[in-house]
Parts: C-alpha cells; structure tokens; sequence
C-alpha cells in the first residue's frame, strides 16, 4: 500500500512539473511574439562568461520590412527617372517640330553627335518614335547618313563644273532635292533665302555710280526686312559687311574707297568705324608681309637653283638638302627677326 502511494505521489509531481514547465514554456513564446516588432539583442551588464555569452534573438519582421521599403525606394526612383526620360523625349520632338532651316539642322546634328558618343542612338530613336511626328522622325533617323550623302554628291557636283552664281544656286538646289526630296525646302530655307537675296544683290554688280549703288542696295535690304535675320543681316555691321562684298568690280579704287566711307556713316557708329579702319589696315599689313616672304623665298629659290647648277654643283645630295635647308632657315630667322 505505502509502495503504491509513492508511486502515486511521484506520478503526481511528475505531471506538476511537466505543466510548469510547459506553463513557463508558452508564457515565453507568448512574451517574444509581442516583443518582435523590432531587432532585439540580448545586451548585459559588464563582461559575462560562459558559453552563452554573444547569444543574441534576432527577429526576422524588421528585415523584410527594411527589404520591401528598399524595393519601394528603387521602384519610385526607377519611375522618376522614367518620367525623366519621357520629358526630355518630348522636349527635343517639341523643338524639332517647331524648327526650320540652320535651326533644324543644328538640332539634328547635336542629336547624332551626342547620341554617338553615348552609344545609345538605338534606344533614343526608340522614345522619339513614340512622340514624334513621323515625318520629323524619318528625317532625323535618315539625317546623318543622308548629310553624308549630300556633302558628297554635292562636293563632286561644283567641282566637276565651273559655273554662274544661277547655275551654281541651281545645282546646290538640285543635289538638295535629290537627298531631301520635299524636306529640302525645310532644312534649307535660309539658304534659299539667301540665295535669292544674293541673285537680287548680284543686279548691283552692274551698277557703275557709287550713289546709284548704295540706293539700290538700301532698297534691297528694306525689301528683304523681314527676313533679314534668317539672312544673318540683322545687325547693321552685317548690312555693311554685306553691301562691302557686293561692290562692283568695275568701281575704281577711288569710288571703292568713297563707298566704304558713305556706307560706313550709313550702317556704323564711329567706333565700330574705326575698328574696321584698324582692321582692315592689320589686314592689309598683313597681306604686304605674307607677299614680301614669298618674294623674297622666291628669289633665294632661284639662287640656290643658280648655286646648285654651277659652284655646288660638287656636293652630294644630302649635303646639298643640309646646306639648303640651313639657308631657308636663316631667311626666316632673317626675316621675322628683323
């Protein structure tokens, strides 16, 4: 009986036991769930010793919200410079499509030359497409290749025929058309303009009287006002410089010189007069003294060619080319140092 009741009371105690600990167990499962929220390290006072020293509760929560907010960062990022990337697209197709002549193809041309050197030409035509005109995206997708090919044909078309300024202008327009077809007419519209005003200034060139000139050419500018600045004559400086080259050649130094000075007072301020003067003076020096040089290597050519032929005639070739050479250089040395 007695051996009974200890066995009862140790299964007794036995499952008291089990229940604390199991009580206790849950009670701490139950304390980290609500503790979670954030990365908790088990901290302590002073040094410890042990082997559950460093023994840290990491909660797993915080990471992947961390790592969903870092996503959400990207993805906005990412979506802002998408949006970016569209409005610049939209900007440049807005710029091609309200643009014309040298204007248009400076906008063409800095296309290529950036896209090129960032390599990228394939996806930037790509966003354009979306956004620009067709027709403006064919001519900016063709616009490299077909500058290429009109520089050529145009190259090999004035220097097989010695022409007219009108035959010339004629050929120009042709070469154009056969590139461009009817966006001839849009890329080069100043040039066409200035085209014509250099057919209508080309009537001055008959003209033989100096007052009968500058009152032609004062009504040519007036005809062309509004345009003026397509022309690059917008400036009153330019109007000088222009009516300069469109003198006649049949003008005597005398009335060339007279119509400097009436055009002068007509377009310039005195001080923009007088810069021409010194300019035009440094010019002309500079012409004298670029002519004197070559005079003067010309006639120590034909003595060494002299020397060559009669008192050298003895001195092999290289001591002939060092004894050249070292005369041409003491003529320069000569000249420029004097």
């Amino acid at each position: 009986m007695a051996r009974i009741f200890r066995l009862s009371t140790a299964l007794w105690g036995g499952a008291v036991i089990f229940v604390l600990v199991a009580l206790f167990g849950f009670n701490d499962i139950f304390r980290d769930a609500n503790a979670g929220d954030e990365l908790q390290l088990a901290a302590t006072e002073g040094k410890s010793s042990g082997p559950s020293q460093g023994l840290r509760r990491i909660a797993l929560k915080p990471t992947l919200e961390n790592s969903v907010a870092a996503a959400g960062q990207q993805g906005q990022s990412t979506k802002v410079k998408s949006q970016e990337v569209k409005s610049s697209a939209e900007h440049l197709a807005r710029e091609l499509e309200q643009a014309s002549g040298r204007a248009l193809q400076a906008l063409l041309r800095q296309f290529w030359q950036v896209c090129r050197f960032k390599d990228n030409c394939r996806e930037q035509l790509a966003r354009l497409q979306q956004v620009l005109d067709p027709g403006y995206y064919s001519l900016l997708e063709n616009f490299a290749a077909r500058e290429q090919q009109r520089e050529q044909l145009l190259g090999d078309e004035l220097i097989a025929h010695d022409s007219d300024l009108e035959e010339k202008i004629a050929r120009v327009k042709a070469v154009n058309e056969q590139v461009w077809g009817d966006d001839a007419g849009l890329l080069y519209r100043d040039e066409y303009a200035l085209y014509d005003f250099s057919l209508q200034g080309k009537e001055l060139a008959q003209l033989t009287g100096v007052d009968e000139f500058i009152d032609g050419y004062r009504q040519l500018t007036q005809g062309w006002q509004g345009k003026l600045a397509s022309l690059d004559l917008q400036t009153p400086e330019a109007r000088y410089e222009q009516a300069l080259s469109l003198l006649p050649a049949s003008f005597s130094e005398s009335q060339r010189a007279r119509a400097r000075a009436e055009l002068a007072h007509l377009y310039l301020s005195q001080e923009q007069a007088a810069a021409i003067d010194q300019r035009e003076q440094q010019v002309a020096e500079q012409a004298n003294t670029v002519a004197s040089y070559q005079q003067g290597l010309a006639a120590l050519n034909r003595e060494l060619a002299q020397q060559r032929a009669t008192s050298l005639a003895h001195l092999s070739v290289s001591e002939w080319q060092n004894y050249q050479s070292q005369q041409i250089y003491q003529y320069r040395l000569d000249f420029f140092g004097n």
